[in-house]
């Protein structure tokens, strides 16, 4: 954790050093996490579909059931956390007219 912070701060630094500022910042790690959510969203989709085929695939074993219906209520909870978290930021982000592309706040002196 602590190697990996220090990588980001060395590539990050530079650019805030040579005013490349802010706003390049948070509109890069806007655009991974806008790439990252449906990507997400997907995995947690896959990983239920696991659970049901586990589920169906098991049989009489009643371990196998188990361990599937464990992976199935997973990916239930992982993807109404993701939907609702991002229905939540968008909901935020329209209340507060934050969908414009030049609304980043200047923190940094000119």
């Amino acid at each position: 954790m602590k190697k990996t912070l220090i990588v980001a701060s060395a590539w990050a630094l530079p650019m805030l050093a040579f005013a490349a500022g802010v706003d390049n910042l948070i509109t890069w790690a806007q655009n991974i996490l806008t790439r990252l959510v449906p990507l997400f969203i997907s995995a947690a989709v896959v990983l239920f579909l696991y659970g049901v085929l586990t589920y169906i695939l098991a049989g009489g074993d009643e371990e196998k059931r188990q361990a599937g219906r464990n992976t199935m209520i997973y990916g239930i909870i992982a993807i109404f956390v993701m939907v609702s978290v991002w229905g939540l930021v968008n909901l935020l982000r329209d209340s507060l007219q934050l969908n414009q592309a030049n609304n980043v706040p200047n923190l940094l002196p000119r």
